[in-house]
Formats: structure tokens, sequence, C-alpha cells
């Protein structure tokens, strides 16, 4: 995988987006400091006023700030819209705009919903799990350019993880895991966000990190995989999960799809 490592030619973030993702991770951020740091991207800041003057929240035409956007939307909801301008905008570069732009888009914010539904409900707020959810599926886009006539027709055939990771495995000696934990390395991310993102497909350990088991488990629930099994238990235990019921994982489906939709409707997915 060295040789992989040294060729990653994903561009550099934008000069104020690194900031950003990652300042706005803090908790006691203010809304001035906030504010002042969407300012650095007088592009984002434009694409935030037009999603705040949208009429999905009834006050076309009177939002006119950043300020007042970010009153508006909240400190999560503006950080969540950052993150999606960002993988949004490498998918519009070349090579990566060959990608069926709306299946690998709409995958990711999924898992971003679901990680972000699940670390909610166990009450696991410190560190951003829709950020780490967003960016599960990143390290296909540092594979692509390898073996784009192979690898961008397995992309486009929608197989699952697990034979998706098989291919890389055959292809690369390497998968998109470990391979977006290089990227989120590369853009100087949080070290516990690299190693989720990293591990996300493995089975889970007694030291694995709340937001690498919430990773894990949010496929477990994607794929609608609620069988028993040790690994499983092993997962329900950690994030105190063991008592749920059906009604438990249906609400948290719910929860999942209200996100997504509320977020085609803002993005005009």
């Amino acid at each position: 995988m060295s040789h992989l490592c040294e060729a990653l030619c994903l561009p550099a973030l934008s000069l104020s987006s690194p900031k950003l993702l990652n300042k706005m991770q803090a908790d006691d951020i203010g809304l001035k400091e906030f504010a002042d740091c969407l300012k650095l991207d007088p592009g984002l800041c434009a694409r935030l006023l037009r999603v705040a003057n949208s009429p999905f929240f009834g006050v076309s035409g009177q939002i006119s700030s950043v300020e007042e956007t970010v009153m508006l939307l909240g400190m999560r909801r503006t950080r969540q819209f950052v993150t999606l301008e960002v993988l949004k905008n490498l998918l519009q570069r070349p090579p990566w705009d060959q990608v069926d732009l709306k299946g690998f888009w709409q995958r990711a914010v999924v898992m971003a919903a679901c990680a972000d539904a699940l670390a909610h409900r166990v009450g696991f707020t410190d560190c951003d799990a829709f950020t780490a959810g967003i960016f599960y599926n990143v390290g296909c886009l540092a594979l692509l350019p390898q073996a784009p006539t192979d690898y961008l027709s397995a992309l486009s055939s929608g197989r699952s993880n697990q034979a998706l990771l098989t291919l890389e495995q055959m292809l690369f000696e390497t998968n998109h895991a470990d391979m977006g934990s290089q990227v989120l390395a590369q853009w100087n991310f949080p070290q516990t966000m690299c190693v989720a993102v990293g591990t996300q497909y493995m089975q889970p350990f007694c030291d694995h990190s709340v937001l690498q088991q919430v990773m894990q488990f949010s496929h477990v629930v994607l794929s609608n995989d609620f069988q028993p099994s040790a690994y499983h238990a092993s997962l329900y235990f950690s994030l105190g999960l063991e008592t749920w019921k059906d009604k438990d994982y249906r609400g948290l489906l719910e929860a999942v799809h209200e996100q997504f939709e509320q977020w085609k409707t803002l993005l005009g997915m």
C-alpha cells in the first residue's frame, strides 16, 4: 500500500476548508468566531445564504449576513453543510467527475445521517460523527486514478461494501477504508476520525473508540443485518444498545431517512 500512499493525488482542500472543518469541531467556539471562519470562503458564504433564504426555512429574502445564517441553521447543521460542500466540490473535479455522482453522493449522505443519528441516540457528542460518515468512502476517490477503467466500472455497479472491499484488495492490495484514513490524515483531520474511517469494517475490539463503533454499527443498520451474533452483541453492549428492540431500529432508520430527505431538499439533490 505504501506506493499508493505516495501516489495519493486527491487535491488539497481549499485554504479555508481545513481550518473550517477542524476548528468547527470545537464545542467552545463562539458564534462570532464560527462566522469569521466561514467568511474566509466567500463562495461558501454565498451558498449558505442561499440555503438560509430557501423556502424550507420560511424566511426567504430576510437573511443577509453569515451570523444570521448560523443562528437560523444552528452551528451543528452549518458544520454539516460545510462538510457536504467539501465533498461535493471534490466530486466536480476530474477524474472524479466520472463517478456516478448521484449514487456516490447519496451513499455518503445516508452514511453520514446514520452515523449522526446513532451517535446522538447513544449520547456521543465528542466528535462529529456526521463528518466521519460523509467521508467514509472518500478513499474510493484516491483509488480511482490507479485503475480508472476497472474501478470506475466497479463503483458504478452498486456492489455491496464487502464485494467492493474484495475487489479493491485484488486490484490494489488495500481498500477504500485504509485509503480514506490516509486522505483524512493528509488533510489534517483529527486522528480519532482518521482511525474511525480506517477501521469502519473491522470486528470490534474492547479498545475501539465510540466513534469507531458508531461507524461500524452504522454499516450494520444500513444493511438491515440485525441477526444475533457475537459481533453484534459486542457492539450492542459497547454502545449500550443491548436492550434495543425492533421499534428502536425502526426509529433510527426513520431518523436517518428524515435527515437524508432534508439534505436532499436543501441541496437540491
